[in-house]
């Protein structure tokens, strides 16, 4: 028999410092979604990429793709809004301060409800630490909005983890190509794509909307035809 555990606010804590911080009211809360989540986790939920019905969060062995919930500010701020390194090669900008972030993580979980968009989550720490999501472009295409990882849990394979869940997530909707694109100069990226055996097109000269200065973006592209969905629905 197998137990699923539902997605509501649960997280785990950012770190005891953060922990630290929070005031008697704020530290019940975190530990109610906390308990849920493990409970989640030990329930043996998580092998390849299962999601539930609604879309809110889909799972593979290390990291979950599950909607924003606003107490994710803190580690979403720490592990990626305030990393220079990660926004080099996206269009978003660096969030400033705290203040920042938690009128940003408004922002994002409003934008996710009504978007097939999630933040990452590692399995081990509960931490979030990226953001993923798609978008169909036309009848059976699909083309990612962006992935994005703290640079301390690059080189992890959970990059690879993200792009294959989403592919597998696109055909589960029906979806029969599906485009990835990256500027030329990250070199991450493009490893990437061709890990999962995306093939390039064609590239696209763009102007940063915020420094002004031109980029190469290139496209690659994947039938999904030949991919099985290694999940079952919730």
């Amino acid at each position: 028999m197998r137990i699923r555990f539902h997605w509501q606010n649960q997280r785990f804590s950012d770190s005891m410092q953060l922990r630290l911080r929070e005031t008697p009211e704020q530290q019940w809360e975190t530990v109610s979604w906390e308990w849920d989540f493990l409970l989640r986790i030990l329930g043996g939920l998580a092998v390849t990429g299962q999601f539930m019905r609604d879309k809110r969060w889909m799972e593979t062995e290390d990291i979950i793709l599950g909607k924003a919930k606003y107490e994710d500010w803190r580690s979403i701020y720490c592990n990626v809004w305030s990393r220079p390194e990660t926004a080099e090669y996206m269009i978003w900008k660096v969030t400033a301060d705290e203040d920042e972030a938690r009128e940003r993580i408004q922002q994002t979980v409003a934008w996710q409800e009504t978007h097939d968009a999630w933040l990452v989550y590692e399995k081990i720490s509960g931490q979030a630490i990226g953001f993923a999501g798609v978008e169909e472009t036309g009848p059976h295409i699909y083309h990612e909005t962006g992935i994005a990882l703290g640079p301390e849990y690059v080189g992890r394979g959970y990059g690879k983890q993200i792009l294959c869940l989403l592919m597998e997530y696109c055909v589960s909707l029906g979806g029969q190509e599906f485009y990835y694109s990256m500027r030329s100069g990250n070199l991450a990226s493009k490893a990437l794509a061709l890990s999962c055996g995306l093939t390039y097109q064609y590239s696209e000269r763009r102007t940063d909307q915020r420094s002004g200065k031109t980029y190469e973006l290139e496209i690659y592209k994947k039938n999904l035809e030949s991919i099985g969905v290694g999940y079952e629905a919730g």
